[in-house]
């Protein structure tokens, strides 16, 4: 029988953060040469995140086919901006709630792309 090796817990998150998306989740979009909004992807989401996974994914289903309080849910806090803040600035360059979420889908589908074919460097 193959011995198991001991994982370095605080390396294996470092990793993750480096190879498949930071500690936070969070990507920036660029909606301008200056500006940017931020989406939280529910890949390497730890306790006590202001979003959650589930809360997110409860805030989208709660939404139903109101496509903003959707996209409000995958907007991420920033210092100084709000989520609301964000989608108006996202939707001031005739951009839509829902292609926020198509953009978000595909997002979420990159990083668990990398999260699966991650392999821990000890």
């Amino acid at each position: 029988m193959a011995k198991q090796r001991k994982i370095n817990i605080a390396e294996f998150e470092k990793q993750i953060a480096e190879n498949v998306i930071g500690d936070d989740s969070v990507v920036e979009l660029a909606v301008n040469h200056e500006d940017s909004i931020s989406i939280r992807v529910p890949i390497n989401i730890k306790d006590g995140t202001e979003s959650p996974y589930e809360e997110m994914v409860e805030q989208i289903k709660m939404a139903g086919s109101d496509w903003r309080a959707a996209a409000l849910a995958v907007i991420a806090e920033r210092p100084g901006m709000s989520r609301e803040d964000q989608l108006e600035l996202w939707e001031s360059t005739g951009r839509t709630p829902g292609f926020l979420l198509q953009v978000w889908k595909q997002q979420t589908g990159e990083a668990a792309e990398r999260f699966e074919n991650f392999r821990y460097r000890g």
